[in-house]
């Protein structure tokens, strides 16, 4: 083959090449945008405050990623699709430990994907209609954290008053000094708890001067077993909602029904002479 044949194939070659390049370059994604979550709930399932960080995305089926909102992602699957989407905690207070929610069905919606345009998509969720809610405590009259548990009947929780409340009416206040330096309060009334492989969601929004240790307190045949106080709360200065899979621990206790318990020290070495915890929206779910 000649010099000058083997110019034109090199050239015929570039061309097909770019041609090729062209036309890929012409099918264009659509882009999904997610910028706020919502939950809708009913009384009995009380405050929709969430905590949602992250949202598992799935496009005509097809799984496209789990994201922290807000975000905008690329979808190259276009024209009509079903979008599902999963709301997404942050299990045990761990940042690093992302799950799917496990009470919340799922939001579903169908959209037209047309090549560079942005569907801005608002997911609201709503609880699994098999959820439960053992215990439900949001602390706007009375409340039930009434059994004394640390020897001391001047620490106790009491109703903090709408000025520091997180929403509504009080939120639940805890105070330490230090003549007053310790409280283990206990629920008043035990649930049950079934046994499953499910998740069992302790969840609740807080704010603390100090560390905290929540849980449960199990019972067999009506008698105090043992106690599961496994969660500890780090301080936090702004409000936050947490969530605790207690499912793993629960489900291997053989307790026919449980209590919740929250109990904290005074830290002498914090420079506060009054050490506050303050809890709202707390509640226990399972399927």
């Amino acid at each position: 083959m000649t010099k000058k044949n083997l110019n034109y194939f090199f050239v015929l070659y570039l061309f097909i090449i770019c041609n090729s390049c062209k036309k890929e370059e012409l099918v264009l994604p659509s882009y999904l945008s997610v910028q706020e979550l919502k939950l809708v709930t009913t009384v009995a399932q009380g405050s929709s405050k969430h905590n949602f960080k992250d949202v598992w995305v799935f496009v005509g089926g097809n799984y496209i990623g789990a994201y922290e909102v807000p975000f905008t992602v690329p979808v190259s699957t276009l024209g009509t699709q079903e979008v599902e989407m999963f709301a997404g905690i942050r299990v045990n207070g761990v940042l690093t430990i992302a799950a799917r929610y496990a009470l919340c069905d799922s939001y579903k919606n169908t959209h037209n994907f047309k090549s560079q345009d942005t569907i801005v998509v608002k997911p609201v969720f709503t609880y699994s209609s098999e959820v439960k809610f053992p215990f439900h405590e949001n602390f706007e009259s009375l409340h039930f954290f009434n059994e004394e548990r640390d020897g001391d009947l001047d620490t106790k929780m009491v109703n903090s008053g709408a000025s520091e409340s997180f929403e509504g009416a009080n939120s639940g206040l805890i105070e330490l000094s230090a003549s007053n330096p310790n409280i283990e309060t206990w629920y008043d009334f035990d649930r049950v708890i079934p046994v499953s492989t499910n998740a069992v969601y302790l969840e609740f929004h807080y704010k603390s001067d100090i560390p905290f240790s929540i849980g449960f307190v199990a019972f067999k045949q009506g008698l105090f077993d043992k106690k599961y106080l496994n969660a500890t709360v780090l301080p936090k200065g702004e409000w936050t909602r947490v969530y605790f899979d207690f499912g793993p621990i629960l489900n291997v206790s053989e307790a026919s029904s449980y209590k919740i318990a929250i109990a904290a020290s005074f830290k002498e070495d914090l420079g506060k002479a009054k050490q506050r915890i303050l809890i709202d929206n707390l509640k226990v779910g399972h399927r």
